[in-house]
């Protein structure tokens, strides 16, 4: 009875589907074994095929055009400087920015173009959800790093 009870448990954990990136993948069981023998069981899932893309081109995409806060002479002035800076794409679309970095710069861009519900419109041009930008940036303002990325995008839009 002494030797089971320091015999190390093994704890399995299920994990029963998933979201990555707005994409939700449903049907993958994963199973993992910690403390015990570390070998998989059950079952092994296929690569998901049902994930929307989110190009620039997607028909979900907003275009600033579509968006009335976006569609001002300053706003269009704002955001092809930063389309020249190589920061947003010719759709307007962050260009290699982490989420973190997405939601400062939708805060800062809402800043300076008095948007009050920053985080629906960069959302819905971004294709995101808006409190997941949110998110983004409240993690974003934690970090070391954001400092200079702000400096940066200022440097940009004034």
């Amino acid at each position: 009875m002494k030797e089971e009870q320091n015999k190390p448990q093994t704890v399995v954990n299920n994990i029963y589907g998933f979201q990555f990136n707005g994409c939700d993948i449903s049907s993958p069981i994963f199973q993992t074994l910690v403390q015990g023998n570390m070998k998989v069981e059950d079952e092994v899932s296929e690569p998901a095929t049902d994930c929307p893309t989110t190009s620039a081109n997607s028909a979900t995409s907003a275009t600033i055009d579509d968006i009335p806060e976006l569609s001002t002479p300053s706003a269009s002035a704002l955001m092809n400087k930063l389309v020249r800076a190589g920061i947003l794409d010719e759709a307007f679309q962050p260009v290699g920015l982490s989420g973190s970095e997405k939601g400062v710069l939708a805060n800062l861009l809402a800043v300076r173009l008095d948007i009050t519900n920053l985080w629906q419109v960069f959302g819905a041009l971004w294709n995101m959800k808006p409190d997941t930008l949110r998110s983004a940036y409240n993690k974003g303002m934690n970090q070391n790093k954001t400092i200079n990325f702000q400096d940066k995008i200022n440097s940009i839009i004034h």
